[in-house]
């Protein structure tokens, strides 16, 4: 009608949260409310745009690595622009005569995907090309990875050294600036130690790090080491975590004796006497069975009493090799301490045994 005035009621976004970073095949959940004065079938379009704030821009081309681009419309619903698979579970209102909706949008990142500083672009143009726009930076972790592979403790002192062996991965494809590595060791209520290093891992790269700290810390009791990497736009990584004990080292085993030369060689030549003695005896009681089972007549006595002192003299020697090879076993070999002892107790028993049954019988010889 001539005269009336038609207030258009922009689009307001009144509400926004999102869940998640950007990172190889993460997801994020980007929620938000938008309110229409002129009830939500006003609305022409939703676009909301992701991309890497470092080596992106809003107004580039969608790339899997940097830049996803995603639409909304009343007739469409939601789809990507340009690229496939980045788009996840998703929720839009159903009742275009309300004022007031939610909407609902799950982006998975591709494989490719490079972690670091994003940002969530949010448009929405109403039919009378009025339009309202907001912008989150997403502070995502960095691109690097970190693992500690061990954490060797050693007590110095009142203190413990915590010795941790880290590795770095740099997923970033282009760039390797210098970054700070970031540790930590943690009891359940504190920080008892805390450093930082500055380190450089070339671009799609890894690295393996070793940090000593120093703590004070309770034998038994455990404890947690802490790394992460801090990028120079301040974006860290989750933090990786190795729990350890403190523990008191066993005493090593006392170093081995090596064999003495003089040792063996004694040993040696007294196991070839020995044999050389019981080869001596075996043969003496085959030769002199027949006179010994005579004990009664003379000549068999004299017979017997010419090895009297031969086999005293053996007795002697025999205890004499068994007390040596006792005392100094530690630097003589094993088999070689096993067989003196095993000759020179044969040896020692039969020389007693011969004295005992046949050696009181030897006539008593004076020197005038």
């Amino acid at each position: 009608m001539p005269g009336e005035l038609t207030v258009n009621y922009p689009p307001e976004i009144v509400d926004y949260s999102w869940e998640g970073y950007f990172g190889p095949s993460e997801h994020v959940w980007f929620n938000f409310t938008i309110r229409d004065g002129d009830t939500l079938s006003d609305i022409s379009y939703v676009k909301v745009v992701v991309y890497h704030r470092q080596y992106s821009s809003l107004d580039a081309d969608n790339t899997k690595k940097y830049h996803y681009t995603f639409m909304w419309t009343w007739s469409d619903g939601w789809y990507e622009v340009d690229l496939t698979g980045h788009l996840g579970q998703n929720y839009a209102p159903t009742d275009p005569t309300v004022n007031v909706g939610d909407w609902k949008l799950e982006i998975v990142c591709d494989k490719e995907c490079v972690s670091g500083l994003w940002a969530i672009y949010l448009e929405v143009l109403d039919s009378k090309n009025a339009m309202a726009t907001l912008t989150v930076n997403i502070e995502g972790y960095g691109p690097y990875d970190v693992v500690i592979k061990s954490v060797i403790v050693t007590i110095i002192g009142d203190q413990s050294v915590a010795k941790a062996y880290i590795e770095v991965t740099n997923r970033n494809p282009k760039y390797g600036p210098d970054v700070t590595l970031v540790t930590k060791i943690t009891d359940y209520n504190s920080t008892l130690a805390e450093q930082n290093t500055t380190i450089q891992v070339p671009a799609a790269y890894s690295s393996l790090f070793s940090v000593e700290m120093y703590f004070h810390g309770e034998v038994g009791k455990a404890y947690t080491f802490v790394a992460y990497v801090v990028d120079p736009y301040d974006i860290s990584t989750p933090p990786a975590t190795y729990s350890f004990m403190i523990s008191v080292p066993l005493a090593p085993p006392p170093p081995a004796i090596p064999p003495s030369v003089v040792a063996v060689t004694v040993a040696g030549g007294m196991n070839l006497f020995m044999i050389i003695s019981l080869v001596f005896i075996l043969i003496s009681f085959i030769v002199f069975a027949r006179p010994l089972s005579c004990m009664v007549k003379k000549k068999a006595i004299q017979c017997i009493c010419l090895f009297s002192n031969t086999f005293m003299a053996l007795a002697i020697v025999s205890l004499m090799m068994i007390i040596f090879v006792w005392l100094f076993s530690a630097y003589i070999p094993f088999f070689l301490t096993i067989t003196s002892l095993i000759l020179g107790i044969i040896l020692f028993l039969i020389s007693l045994v011969f004295l005992i049954l046949h050696g009181g019988k030897c006539p008593i010889i004076k020197i005038a």
